[in-house]
């Protein structure tokens, strides 16, 4: 630990005359400023070297990230550690960062310092971006080899320490001071070569260990903050040998956020681009502990971290991955039990090193269902063994994944149909205005496909009586619902410019009842319900006044005749504000004639898109808020709203419970399906900033659709989460009521399920998945 200022500033004095000992110890003064204090009696300077021919020469490499360029200077020292004498200079040199200096005092201990810019290659950042300086202690002469790094600045202090108020020799010193080092950073020093001697292209233990401090050091610091570091912990490590606890804390931190995968493939690519084709990397990883339990990384007991994506059933056709938490030897690899005769290909990757996967390959098609093992024997790099790990994962081939003859095809509306399967219009490519009707039957085969020659974007599809369907959508400025024969060809098609229509549901006539508002051109957002019958004719068409704008959201018919309307509205009786917008849900007839209405949300803008009709005859909503009142005590400022939003009404409109869940990021609207018990299944799309996953110890996915089921008193239990969809510019996700097992209906693309979801849709760039989650 700091104590007072030690015997390293002799390394200071200077005994040059006039101008030059001014100019020395300016430059390398304020270079040592960390160690030292003001100087006082200097010994007079020895006579200095007759000339010669001649001068000898040493070398050496200067390596941090990996290296570092520029000046390098080297002093004599005397028996007190003191610079003497003329100081000999060179440069460092790219691509190694190697330097050779000629030197005209006599052998012996020498001050190496380098002052220069460093290229942080292993964390990927630019190079050249800022200075450092190195330092090393080490004896001089001709021909040696005297390589500068972190972990000889980290020595230095604590060698002149040990030297002069130690009183040992210098060797003796050295030695001591390395092996102190290495034990701040929990390193073992057996076996490790002389820190001048170490080399990052070396696959030697030193250099390992060389590798993962620097490393780790780059991790822990900006590049900006990087020097003052390296002086203030030599400066910590100098009186004692010991680490401060906050440096100590902040190394152990970055230790469980470096990535050892970008490490080695930065540095890698450095040596090949510097033309290095015998420099290796070395194993580093062994010397750190990735997951903060104070073990090595090589002490590690290997486990399994994680298997496949947390979902509550894992699709026949898609690869078993297993993680584990420390790097696999593949030839190690040992399977048994009852799934292993269906593995496949068997392949390795890796994200970081300490975290190696196992990719299992099915051979076919794993065997659905449950209660079958597999068994994985395998050893990790370091030599730990993990040894009949068993797996019990429950495979579903209750999914189906369509795909159209265009690259993309994005679903648009969904419905259920009578027979218990299910309906969707899909988009053919970008745009949403070449679309496709889909028909897949309670086996989930598709027994429809037909194009839509009408071009419009569709925005609610439900099942006609005959089995063919009613749809509502826009083009442009063009309203538009159209009937569907159940062969897919068109019935009839009505158009409008005066409105927007949003959603459609069945009336007991035969006919369908339409949700939209009036255009904003054409006296305002009024909230409108039109009634057509089966041949496409006016039956009825009246407003649901309010005193603000209304945009219809969600149309529900339920079991009495009556249907549920949702709203987003600015009227300030239904809790609206100047600055926000809030839910209006109105239980009334075709004819307007409501039964009731209610406000719902808080101070933001909120948003329900989704509605079902619950067993009681109530009913859940899902959808989106802004309002934090809605989930916590305190004001809440957060950059990741809007959060997802779930309301639970009663028959006669009164509010059961509200939850506002939280996947972690910004959450799209939350679809919403009941079960036959009570409980209910929600479904919502999330897209997470990179920071929420930084130090998880658990998978943490970027983005992706979390699954979660919801007793009578709305207490969740999320039952996993499919990760994906990244960069998806039109998501979807929409849960079908279907009895005991409701279905997903999502737009699938390739990075879904860890890039796996590229299996399911083969040469397309998206596609739609349908899968049933569970049974009751």
């Amino acid at each position: 630990m700091k104590q007072e200022r030690t015997l390293w500033k002799r390394l200071t004095c200077t005994f040059l005359n006039g101008t030059d000992r001014l100019g020395v110890l300016f430059a390398f003064g304020m270079a040592l400023s960390a160690f030292g204090g003001l100087l006082t009696g200097c010994p007079a300077p020895p006579p200095e070297r007759a000339p010669m021919p001649w001068l000898p020469e040493f070398d050496g490499v200067v390596h941090l990230g990996p290296i570092v360029l520029g000046q390098v200077t080297v002093h004599s020292l005397d028996d007190r550690f003191s610079p003497v004498g003329v100081a000999a200079e060179g440069n460092s040199w790219w691509p190694e960062g190697r330097y050779t200096v000629e030197y005209g005092f006599p052998d012996g201990p020498a001050l190496v310092e380098v002052r220069g810019s460093f290229s942080d290659e292993l964390m990927g950042r630019y190079p050249w971006s800022q200075a450092v300086t190195l330092r090393a202690l080490a004896t001089v002469s001709p021909d040696a080899r005297v390589n500068v790094n972190p972990l000889t600045t980290l020595a230095a202090g604590r060698v002149v320490e040990l030297a002069t108020r130690g009183e040992l020799p210098f060797e003796a010193a050295k030695a001591q001071a390395e092996r102190e080092v290495l034990g701040a950073f929990g390193l073992p020093a057996e076996g490790v070569a002389p820190f001048e001697t170490l080399d990052l292209s070396g696959d030697g233990l030193g250099d390992a260990m060389l590798l993962a401090i620097s490393a780790l050091l780059l991790q822990a610091y900006e590049t900006t903050e990087l020097d003052a570091a390296l002086a203030g912990i030599a400066e910590d490590l100098a009186g004692d040998g010991v680490l401060g606890t906050t440096t100590r804390d902040r190394l152990r931190g970055a230790a469980r956020t470096l990535n050892c995968h970008t490490v080695r493939s930065n540095l890698l690519a450095y040596w090949a681009h510097a033309s290095r084709p015998g420099a290796v990397v070395p194993l580093f990883e062994a010397w750190l502990d990735s997951d903060g339990d104070g073990r090595l990384n090589r002490d590690q007991d290997p486990a399994v971290t994680g298997v496949t994506y947390t979902t509550p059933v894992l699709l026949d056709r898609l690869p078993l991955r297993i993680t584990f938490d420390a790097p696999m030897d593949p030839d190690s690899l040992r399977l048994s039990g009852e799934l292993a005769p269906d593995v496949g290909e068997v392949a390795w990757s890796s994200t970081r090193f300490t975290g190696d996967t196992l990719v299992l390959h099915p051979a076919g098609a794993w065997p659905p269902g449950d209660g079958r093992t597999l068994v994985v024997s395998a050893t990790s790099v370091f030599g730990r063994v993990l040894e009949g790990h068993t797996l019990r994962p429950a495979f579903t081939d209750r999914y189906a994944v369509y795909t159209s003859r265009m690259d993309e095809t994005e679903p648009l509306a969904v419905t259920r149909t009578r027979d218990g399967g299910l309906a969707f219009v899909a988009a053919r490519g970008p745009g949403g205005r070449s679309n496709l009707l889909v028909r897949l039957d309670a086996d989930l085969n598709v027994t429809l496909e037909a194009a839509l020659h009408v071009d419009y974007e569709v925005f609610s599809l439900v099942e006609a009586d005959d089995g063919g369907f009613f749809l509502a959508g826009q083009a442009a400025s063009l309203a538009r619902v159209a009937r569907v024969k159940p062969n897919g060809d068109s019935a009839w098609l009505r158009n409008r410019t005066d409105v927007f229509v949003e959603a459609v549901a069945p009336d007991r006539d035969g006919g369908v009842l339409v949700c939209g508002q009036t255009r904003p051109d054409a006296g305002g957002q009024r909230l409108f319900l039109w009634r057509l019958d089966a041949l496409g004719q006016d039956v009825s068409r009246c407003e649901l006044a309010s005193s603000g704008a209304d945009l219809c959201t969600s149309l529900l018919a339920n079991a009495e005749g009556d249907f549920l309307v949702v709203t987003q509205t600015t009227s300030v009786e239904f809790g609206a504000g100047p600055n926000n917008r809030q839910v209006r849900v109105i239980r009334t007839d075709a004819d307007c004639q409501a039964r009731w209405q209610v406000g719902l949300g808080g101070s933001g803008d909120d948003l329900l898109e989704w509605a079902t009709v619950m067993p009681d005859g109530g009913f859940l909503l899902g959808g989106q808020t802004n309002s934090w009142e809605l989930f916590s005590d305190t004001p809440y400022v957060d950059e990741e709203l809007p959060n997802g939003y779930l309301v639970r009404l009663l028959a006669d409109g009164g509010l059961l419970w509200q939850r506002a869940p939280d996947a972690g990021g910004y959450d799209d609207v939350w679809s919403v399906a009941a079960l036959p018990d009570g409980d209910a299944v929600s479904a919502g799309r999330f897209r997470r900033y990179e920071t929420e996953c930084q130090g998880n110890s658990v998978p943490c996915p970027f983005a992706g659709v979390r699954i979660t089921r919801w007793d009578a008193a709305g207490t969740p239990v999320v039952l996993g989460v499919f990760e994906g969809g990244a960069n998806d510019t039109r998501p979807f996700v929409s849960l079908v009521d279907s009895g005991a097992a409701p279905r997903l209906v999502t737009h699938l693309l390739p990075d879904w399920f860890g890039g796996d979801a590229a299996w399911l849709l083969g040469p397309r760039r998206s596609g739609v998945l349908v899968l049933e989650l569970f049974g009751n």
